[in-house]
C-alpha cells in the first residue's frame, strides 16, 4: 500500500514531538539518579523567550540519540499567580495532536481496517442520506490533509462551544453528534481541491477511528500511540481534568492532549 503525503508528514511531527514528551515525562527523579545523568538546565535559555512574549510559562527539552540531555521550564502554572511550574508539570498540546490521531489512524490503516481511500459514506452508512451529498467520497487521506472541503470555523453554523459542550452522552457520542450536524452542511471548497486548515476535518478522522475500532478516541490514543511509546503521563484534556474531579468534554481529536 502507498505511502500517504499527509501521513508521512504526520509521522514525523508526532515521531519528534513524542520523543521530546516521552523524555520529559520519563525526567529522572531521585531514585534514577544513579543510572542516569542530570539533564542539563536550559532555565537560563528559556527565560529571556517568557520574558519577550509575556509568557505564563514556557518548558523546552534538548532530545538526542542517546536520550534526554537538557530539560527546562520556568514561569507559573497560572498567569496572575506565583505557583512554579516545572518540568513534571503537564501542558495542553493543542494541534499537535493532530499529528497524534493522524498516526493512531495510521495503525488502523496498516491493520486493514481502514485505508487511505475509505470514503465517508462507507464508514457512516447511517449518515449517507443525511451529509450532504459532496462529503460522500470525501477520503481519509483528504480528511488528515485538510482537503476535505470544512470551513475553518469549529462550530455548526448558529451554534457555540457551549453548545456542544452540553451535548448529551459520552465524549465520543457527543463526537458522533458533532460530525452529524456539520455534515449536514455545504462544504465551502469542492472537496479535494483546496486546503484549508479545519479542526472539523480531524473531529470527523477522530470519529471514523471511534466507528472502526469500536472504541473511543481517547482509549486508542492510550493504547496505540503513548503506551507503546511509554509515554506515561500523556492524556487527553477529559482523562487529566477527571483527576482533579473536573468534568470538562472536548470533542475534537485535534486539540486536546496533555503531556
Amino acid at each position: 500500500m502507498g505511502r500517504s503525503p499527509a501521513i508521512t508528514i504526520a509521522n514525523i511531527g508526532v515521531i519528534v514531538l513524542g520523543a521530546i514528551l516521552c523524555a520529559m515525562a520519563s525526567t529522572p527523579n531521585a531514585s534514577d539518579l544513579h543510572t542516569a545523568p542530570a539533564p542539563e538546565n536550559l532555565n537560563s535559555l528559556l527565560e529571556p523567550i517568557l520574558k519577550k512574549y509575556d509568557l505564563p510559562a514556557l518548558a523546552g527539552a534538548i532530545v538526542t540519540s542517546k536520550g534526554l540531555s537538557a530539560v527546562g521550564a520556568v514561569g507559573v502554572r497560572k498567569y496572575g499567580t506565583d505557583t512554579p511550574v516545572t518540568v513534571n508539570d503537564q501542558f495542553h498540546l493543542g494541534s499537535d495532536t493532530k499529528a497524534m490521531t493522524a498516526t493512531m489512524l495510521a495503525t488502523l490503516v496498516e491493520e486493514g481496517k481502514l485505508s487511505w481511500t475509505t470514503k465517508l459514506e462507507q464508514v457512516f452508512p447511517d449518515l449517507a442520506q443525511k451529509m450532504d451529498p459532496a462529503y460522500r467520497k470525501v477520503t481519509l487521506e483528504q480528511l488528515l490533509a485538510h482537503r476535505a472541503g470544512f470551513t475553518d470555523e469549529s462550530w455548526p453554523q448558529g451554534k457555540t462551544f457551549q453548545d456542544m459542550h452540553d451535548l448529551p452522552g459520552t465524549p465520543r457520542e457527543q463526537r458522533a453528534a458533532y460530525a452529524a450536524m456539520i455534515l449536514s452542511e455545504r462544504p465551502v471548497n469542492q472537496p479535494g481541491s483546496a486546503y484549508l486548515y479545519s479542526n472539523r476535518s480531524y473531529a470527523v478522522a477522530g470519529a471514523i477511528a471511534e466507528k472502526v475500532a469500536n472504541d473511543s478516541w481517547e482509549d486508542l490514543m492510550q493504547k496505540r500511540l503513548f503506551q507503546p511509546l511509554a509515554c506515561r503521563r500523556a492524556a487527553s484534556a477529559r482523562w487529566a481534568l477527571q483527576a482533579q474531579e473536573i468534568r470538562r468534554t472536548s470533542i475534537n481529536p485535534g486539540s486536546t492532549n496533555f503531556c
